[in-house]
């Protein structure tokens, strides 16, 4: 039996996926879908970055960094958040995400998205909130990982970077963004052919910066961007804005050169009207339907009082999907969760994929447990895996 990192002891909880239809008149007393896993708050450790990956064998996987609220004795009154021992969590699941089982840990690796590449399967990140960018790759289906410890074995770009989110392949390049602060954003890329470990196949572009003067002067930050190619295969970067104030949401949308090494911005055409973009988001083209996808945190009348004290980024009780043709112009379809508390309760930093019919999805998620819940929505307690069946159909 693997031996099981002290900080997944009485985390691991499996129980039967639930797909969508009609919300529950009262909220259930434990999250919907499949619980991937679950730290009480006690533990002062919580989950972040979920990534969601499907291997060419149909094994679902999950991962999640943890990170703490819990402070070092010398960092009391800092201000700072201390980070324990950096972790990546590897789960897995064998029966279409109904029940999963822990897997492996990835050691410095954090902010972290999965890929595969010609049946190996690759982690992509950070060694900490602001740290090198680092990738890892695993060719036993993620049971064991690579350790990225010099410009040859996956320590790509040494500095301070941060904010996790999907990564795209496209036009035969592997492309992910990061951030340099909350200001910030540059994209890496390497040949999908190229050794991916070699710090010398990637490239990244310049850095844009956020100009806090837009939108009415209502930008706070830029983050957590997503690459997303268009019809055309113009390929971009959809950026998360927190906003100061006001509830609409705009997401910015850093137009990437032909060369894939310059990254261009302008405000007058580039701001794109998108519910959920103070959250972070991911969005993923469905050939199928030829439509892109996402599911976001949207405000309605019941949560949108709760933004007063915090603003939109900082509330994420209400979970919806939706999807354009464009990437310009969007449709909220379905409310997929919700819970009428915003304080302890939250659906974030959902990454999802395609299968057949279904949509799949993972969340990052604070709800009720029998150690009193979630420390806070952002602070959350658990993992949950999700599906929404027959996806194309709901209008």
């Amino acid at each position: 039996m693997k031996h099981v990192p002290i900080f997944l002891t009485m985390c691991l909880v499996f129980c039967i996926s639930v797909s969508f239809g009609d919300s529950p008149s009262e909220p259930p007393d434990k999250p919907l879908g499949a619980i991937v896993n679950h730290i009480p708050k006690y533990t002062g450790i919580y989950i972040g970055s979920p990534s969601l990956c499907i291997l060419p064998d149909g094994t679902y996987l999950a991962s999640h960094e943890i990170f703490s609220t819990v402070r070092k004795p010398t960092d009391i009154d800092d201000g700072k958040m201390y980070f324990p021992k950096l972790h990546t969590i590897f789960f897995r699941s064998t029966d279409k995400g109904e029940h999963w089982e822990y897997l492996s840990v990835a050691d410095n690796q954090y902010f972290s998205a999965m890929f595969v590449h010609d049946n190996v399967l690759y982690t992509l990140g950070t060694t900490s909130e602001n740290g090198d960018i680092v990738i890892k790759k695993s060719t036993d289906g993620g049971r064991t990982w690579s350790v990225s410890d010099s410009n040859t074995t996956g320590l790509l770009f040494t500095g301070k970077y941060s904010e996790q989110n999907a990564a795209l392949i496209h036009n035969g390049r592997v492309w992910r963004a990061f951030n340099r602060g909350w200001g910030q954003v540059c994209l890496i890329s390497a040949p999908v052919d190229a050794d991916l470990l070699n710090a010398d196949n990637w490239t990244m572009t310049n850095a844009v910066e956020r100009n806090t003067r837009h939108l009415d002067g209502r930008v706070f930050s830029w983050i957590e961007g997503v690459p997303v190619a268009d019809r055309d295969g113009q390929l971009w970067i959809a950026m998360r804005i927190n906003l100061t104030s006001g509830y609409n949401e705009y997401a910015a949308f850093l137009k990437v050169g032909n060369d894939g090494k310059t990254l261009t911005f302008d405000p007058d055409t580039q701001y794109v009207p998108f519910e959920g973009a103070s959250t972070r988001f991911t969005i993923k083209y469905d050939p199928d339907s030829q439509r892109y996808w996402s599911i976001v945190n949207i405000l309605t009348d019941d949560n949108r009082a709760a933004t007063a004290k915090r603003g939109t980024g900082w509330v994420r009780n209400i979970v919806a999907l939706k999807s354009s043709p464009d990437l310009r112009n969007w449709t909220t379809h379905k409310i997929l969760l919700q819970h009428p508390d915003a304080i302890t309760h939250g659906w974030q930093y959902i990454d999802l994929q395609f299968d057949g019919d279904d949509l799949i999805f993972l969340s990052r998620t604070g709800y009720d447990d029998e150690a009193g819940g979630a420390d806070t929505y952002h602070n959350a307690n658990y993992l949950t895996f999700h599906r929404v069946k027959n996806f194309r159909s709901i209008k």
